[in-house]
């Protein structure tokens, strides 16, 4: 049976308990606020990283992973006999998919690159199940797998506060801060890659009953 490593990038969310669980490497993308860059979950823990969002004055910026990245963790497992089934976010917010393909063509071997459709949970549970399944399935099969997961997968994401929207430009000043003002929470939808605003609430309840 050939050996199958599975990596994915750090907007799937992956614990470090899940990754040493299922043997899954995962390169880290970094977010620059206000003139610093960070790794979240290695130079700057989740609770201090939202509270710098929070208080950004500028709109943060999250850059992928550079391509020396993915090159170098290809060529250590292609060396080491490994076939890699690479999973990343969506291609539609982020070059990494683009990224980690190019480093495929670069390194050669047999690696497949997948993008997921999904960020954080919704990535991780192709991840996750991808890496159950390859210890015992081919790279083939756990392809197929995961396309089962991802038609019937959709994620859900509750935006507390307009703020980084009104600093991203995608609503307008006046719009938001009355937004904030009436407390009102954006639902967003993202299935197949695609995100669009599913609804707007004003209580926590109500948002998890979409």
């Amino acid at each position: 049976m050939a050996k199958i490593k599975i990596i994915t990038d750090s907007t799937a969310e992956i614990t470090q308990a899940e990754a040493e669980q299922y043997n899954i490497d995962v390169l880290p993308l970094t977010v620059e606020i206000d003139g610093t860059t960070y790794v979240p979950g290695e130079d700057i823990e989740s609770e201090s990283f939202m509270e710098k969002m929070e208080h950004a004055e500028k709109l943060p910026k999250s850059s992928q992973p550079a391509i020396g990245k993915f090159v170098e963790l290809y060529e250590k497992y292609v060396r080491e006999g490994y076939q890699i089934i690479s999973i990343h976010l969506t291609e539609k917010l982020s070059g990494t998919v683009a990224t980690a393909r190019q480093a495929s063509e670069i390194v050669g071997g047999d690696i497949t690159v997948i993008d997921s459709d999904y960020i954080a949970r919704g990535l991780a549970f192709q991840v996750i199940e991808a890496a159950k399944l390859a210890k015992t399935e081919t790279v083939s099969a756990i392809e197929q797998r995961l396309a089962e997961i991802r038609a019937k997968t959709s994620l859900y994401i509750v935006v507390v506060s307009l703020d980084n929207l009104i600093k991203g430009g995608r609503v307008g000043k006046m719009k938001g801060l009355l937004g904030n003002l009436l407390q009102i929470k954006l639902i967003a939808k993202l299935s197949n890659g695609e995100l669009a605003e599913e609804a707007k609430v004003r209580s926590n309840k109500k948002s998890l009953r979409i």
